[in-house]
């Protein structure tokens, strides 16, 4: 019996999420729904893979940071740009790390296009080598 994996059984993990918008044009440039980044060389080609809408407003993380962080970066299509994300959990149950993000969608929206980089970082010393991350979204309609 591993007992490992009975001790890691839905288990929630500390993490925090930036989101940037994205030019529609480049978001197919994203290779796969999500990507684990585990280095600074692997974020660096991520950003530059993206026209982002705002590049003055990305914080570049720096090489310590992924001594001790992995970041989880997910691409979220939205049919209006009003269509905001945020993170509600993440959870470790045995090898599968589950991301909840929320889409807070308005009462109203505006009707254009929007592509949203997602960015969860979450501590190293908290995951098992070998893990498969779910990304789970669910909605949260008619924000005021």
């Amino acid at each position: 019996i591993d007992e490992r994996k009975f001790n890691m059984t839905n288990i929630t993990i500390p993490a925090t999420m930036k989101t940037y918008r994205i030019s529609y044009a480049t978001e197919h440039a994203f290779n796969g729904k999500y990507m684990i980044v585990t280095d600074k060389e692997m974020s660096e080609k991520l950003f530059a893979g993206f026209a982002l809408q705002n590049p003055e407003n990305i914080q570049q993380y720096p090489r310590d940071f992924f001594e001790n962080n992995i970041l989880i970066a997910y691409v979220q299509y939205e049919g209006s740009g009003s269509v905001t994300h945020s993170l509600k959990n993440v959870t470790l149950n045995n090898d599968q790390l589950f991301v909840t993000i929320t889409r807070n969608i308005p009462s109203i929206g505006t009707c254009d296009i929007a592509s949203h980089l997602c960015l969860i970082s979450v501590s190293k010393k908290a995951l098992p080598e070998d893990m498969s991350v779910v990304i789970q979204i669910e909605d949260n309609r008619n924000i005021k």
